[in-house]
């Protein structure tokens, strides 16, 4: 079989023409008339162009088949339900209905960023079941994860202090941690963490804020 190489204008990859030729699809075309591999070409195509009810979350795309909803925590026990946070908010929703469509190259995560990130049960629980504002603990090395640190508030202008690079993020095993950029890395689950009125009570670190101060 003769091949027809071309060199993606995008990420450089080689792309054999031919294997494409039997599969009647417009992205071949594309491929074709704009020098692109399949996954850029797809990829590109869907950001000009959503596919009705899908979503971006924690780096793959997805079709919904059901609404995303804010249930209260009585009805969040079921084991179908998955969880997610909008990103750079404290947005949470759950939902029954999510098909995947396909992971987005790592090349190309910049031009189609994560619209949601996902959560834990336990993280949705705590979200929906306490509302504080802020933690302002600037000497935590989880605060750049945390869903409820302002780094603008505690550090408006230089950071307090260094984070080193090898640490765990979660090791400060904070109860009131929720990391905001999806499923913590440590994989643990946190306790729901002590609360009075709008106050975070973190342990360990000595600066806390409370909504009312």
């Amino acid at each position: 079989m003769a091949h027809t190489f071309i060199t993606c204008s995008y990420c450089g990859k080689r792309e054999d023409l031919e294997a494409f030729r039997s599969i009647k699809n417009p992205l071949v075309s594309k491929m074709r008339n704009e020098q692109m591999c399949f996954d850029c070409a797809y990829w590109i195509n869907w950001l000009n162009a959503p596919e009705p009810d899908t979503i971006v979350v924690s780096g793959k795309l997805y079709k919904l088949t059901s609404s995303l909803n804010l249930l209260p925590l009585s009805k969040t026990r079921a084991k179908t339900l998955q969880f997610v946070v909008k990103t750079g908010t404290k947005e949470v929703y759950a939902t029954t209905g999510m098909v995947l469509r396909g992971a987005i190259p790592s090349r190309l995560s910049q031009l189609v960023p994560d619209q949601y990130k996902f959560i834990t049960r336990d993280e949705y629980r705590r979200v929906i079941g306490f509302n504080a504002e802020m933690c302002l603990s600037k000497g935590c090395f989880d605060r750049y994860h945390c869903l409820w640190y302002r780094a603008d508030i505690a550090e408006p202008d230089e950071p307090w202090n260094i984070i080193p690079k090898d640490y765990q993020i979660g090791g400060e095993n904070c109860p009131s941690f929720i990391n905001k950029y999806g499923f913590n890395n440590n994989g643990q689950h946190h306790h729901l963490y002590p609360y009075r009125g709008n106050t975070l009570e973190c342990i360990g670190h000595e600066t806390r804020t409370a909504s009312n101060e």
